[in-house]
């Protein structure tokens, strides 16, 4: 099952989170904003790749520019080790290189 995200949204590829490493754009999801814990346990375990579709989620594990220490949402609600077991969570979403867009014409 792939999870999708609503709001893939257009971004300049300078603003990618993960560096546009993998020729691939990243964008770090809001904590406020994560999927369930149920839910993202559904995540492919390939991690980020340049597999990853347009608005499908993924789990950094350090690939693609992706940092392994974001622990920006929850992936269970039990406690672990002394504290909630997180992972890193990124949006594949599609950006927009200045060199591509075309000069306006005078």
């Amino acid at each position: 099952t792939t999870l999708m995200w609503r709001d893939a949204r257009l971004l300049p590829c300078a603003a990618c989170a993960n560096g546009y490493s993998c020729r691939t754009c990243l964008e770090l999801i809001d904590p406020e904003l994560c999927p369930s814990p149920a839910q993202l346990e559904l995540l492919p375990r390939r991690g980020c790749s340049r597999r990853t579709e347009r608005g499908e989620l993924c789990e950094g594990d350090g690939s693609c520019g992706t940092d392994n220490r974001a622990n920006n949402c929850p992936l269970q609600a039990a406690f672990f080790g002394g504290g909630e077991q997180l992972g890193d969570v990124y949006r594949r979403v599609d950006c927009l290189d200045a060199e591509t867009i075309p000069s306006p014409s005078l």
